[in-house]
Protein backbone atom coordinates (compact mmCIF):
# COMPACT_ATOMS: atom_id res chain seq x y z
CA UNK A 1 0.00 0.00 0.00
CA UNK A 2 2.84 2.34 0.71
CA UNK A 3 4.53 1.42 -2.85
CA UNK A 4 0.98 2.55 -4.56
CA UNK A 5 0.59 5.45 -2.12
CA UNK A 6 4.01 7.04 -3.03
CA UNK A 7 3.73 6.14 -6.82
CA UNK A 8 0.52 8.11 -6.84
CA UNK A 9 1.63 11.24 -5.13
CA UNK A 10 5.05 11.13 -6.73
CA UNK A 11 2.99 11.32 -10.10
CA UNK A 12 0.92 14.27 -8.75
CA UNK A 13 3.64 15.73 -7.67
CA UNK A 14 5.51 15.92 -11.41
CA UNK A 15 2.38 17.02 -12.56
CA UNK A 16 1.82 19.93 -10.29
CA UNK A 17 5.94 20.57 -10.43
CA UNK A 18 5.48 20.92 -14.34
CA UNK A 19 2.69 23.29 -14.33
CA UNK A 20 4.03 25.64 -12.23
CA UNK A 21 7.07 25.89 -13.63
CA UNK A 22 5.58 26.05 -17.23
CA UNK A 23 2.43 27.81 -16.24
CA UNK A 24 2.39 29.92 -12.90
CA UNK A 25 5.83 30.72 -12.45
CA UNK A 26 6.46 33.09 -15.28
CA UNK A 27 6.80 37.12 -14.75
CA UNK A 28 3.52 37.79 -16.63
CA UNK A 29 1.30 35.64 -14.03
CA UNK A 30 2.79 36.74 -11.44
CA UNK A 31 2.47 40.15 -11.73
CA UNK A 32 -1.32 39.84 -13.09
CA UNK A 33 -1.58 38.22 -9.70
CA UNK A 34 -0.19 40.96 -7.66
CA UNK A 35 -2.34 43.23 -9.44
CA UNK A 36 -5.51 41.01 -8.44
CA UNK A 37 -6.11 41.27 -12.25
CA UNK A 38 -8.75 38.19 -11.60
CA UNK A 39 -10.09 38.24 -15.24
CA UNK A 40 -6.63 38.80 -16.85
CA UNK A 41 -5.59 35.97 -14.97
CA UNK A 42 -8.55 33.64 -15.82
CA UNK A 43 -8.51 34.48 -19.64
CA UNK A 44 -4.30 34.09 -19.78
CA UNK A 45 -4.81 30.48 -18.14
CA UNK A 46 -7.66 29.33 -19.55
CA UNK A 47 -6.21 27.14 -23.00
CA UNK A 48 -3.77 25.74 -20.88
CA UNK A 49 -6.34 24.72 -17.96
CA UNK A 50 -8.55 23.45 -20.24
CA UNK A 51 -5.34 21.23 -21.11
CA UNK A 52 -4.69 20.00 -17.69
CA UNK A 53 -8.26 18.92 -17.08
CA UNK A 54 -7.66 16.22 -19.89
CA UNK A 55 -4.91 14.96 -17.31
CA UNK A 56 -7.22 14.76 -14.41
CA UNK A 57 -6.27 17.79 -13.09
CA UNK A 58 -9.34 19.32 -11.48
CA UNK A 59 -8.71 22.84 -10.22
CA UNK A 60 -5.92 25.45 -10.20
CA UNK A 61 -7.48 27.75 -7.48
CA UNK A 62 -5.30 30.96 -6.23
CA UNK A 63 -5.32 32.21 -2.72
CA UNK A 64 -4.69 35.51 -1.31
CA UNK A 65 -2.04 35.53 2.18
CA UNK A 66 -5.05 36.05 4.22
CA UNK A 67 -6.78 32.66 2.41
CA UNK A 68 -9.51 34.11 0.97
CA UNK A 69 -10.03 32.97 -2.54
CA UNK A 70 -9.12 34.67 -5.17
CA UNK A 71 -9.57 32.77 -8.63
CA UNK A 72 -11.23 28.98 -9.25
CA UNK A 73 -10.28 28.12 -12.13
CA UNK A 74 -13.15 25.66 -12.16
CA UNK A 75 -15.50 27.79 -10.96
CA UNK A 76 -14.11 31.52 -11.54
CA UNK A 77 -17.59 33.57 -10.63
CA UNK A 78 -17.06 32.19 -6.96
CA UNK A 79 -13.85 33.82 -5.07
CA UNK A 80 -13.50 36.54 -2.01
CA UNK A 81 -14.67 33.47 0.26
CA UNK A 82 -12.14 32.75 2.84
CA UNK A 83 -10.62 29.05 3.11
CA UNK A 84 -9.17 29.29 6.96
CA UNK A 85 -11.75 26.95 8.18
CA UNK A 86 -12.15 24.68 4.63
CA UNK A 87 -8.25 24.30 3.73
CA UNK A 88 -6.12 24.23 7.14
CA UNK A 89 -2.94 22.92 4.84
CA UNK A 90 -3.59 26.14 2.91
CA UNK A 91 -3.83 28.47 6.22
CA UNK A 92 -0.39 27.03 7.52
CA UNK A 93 1.02 26.97 4.20
CA UNK A 94 0.07 30.68 3.39
CA UNK A 95 0.42 31.92 7.28
CA UNK A 96 3.87 30.39 8.67
CA UNK A 97 5.57 28.50 5.70
CA UNK A 98 5.61 32.01 3.88
CA UNK A 99 9.24 31.58 2.39
CA UNK A 100 8.30 28.69 0.13
CA UNK A 101 7.33 29.46 -3.48
CA UNK A 102 4.66 26.30 -3.03
CA UNK A 103 4.29 23.08 -1.49
CA UNK A 104 2.74 20.13 -2.43
CA UNK A 105 0.89 17.88 -0.20
CA UNK A 106 -1.73 14.87 0.67
CA UNK A 107 -4.73 16.83 2.16
CA UNK A 108 -8.64 15.31 2.90
CA UNK A 109 -11.41 17.27 1.63
CA UNK A 110 -15.15 17.46 2.47
CA UNK A 111 -15.33 14.75 -0.74
CA UNK A 112 -12.35 13.33 -1.77
CA UNK A 113 -8.40 13.07 -0.98
CA UNK A 114 -6.46 15.42 -3.27
CA UNK A 115 -2.88 15.96 -4.23
CA UNK A 116 -2.51 19.66 -4.04
CA UNK A 117 0.42 21.86 -4.48
CA UNK A 118 0.11 25.49 -2.76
Amino acid sequence: MFLEYHTIYHNNQKMADLIFETEIDKSQIIELFKNRNREKLYQHLLINYKKFRSFSVRQLHFHLPNNDSFLRMHRPTKFSDNLSKARLTVKYVLMVLKKAKYLTVLDLFIHSLMVQSI
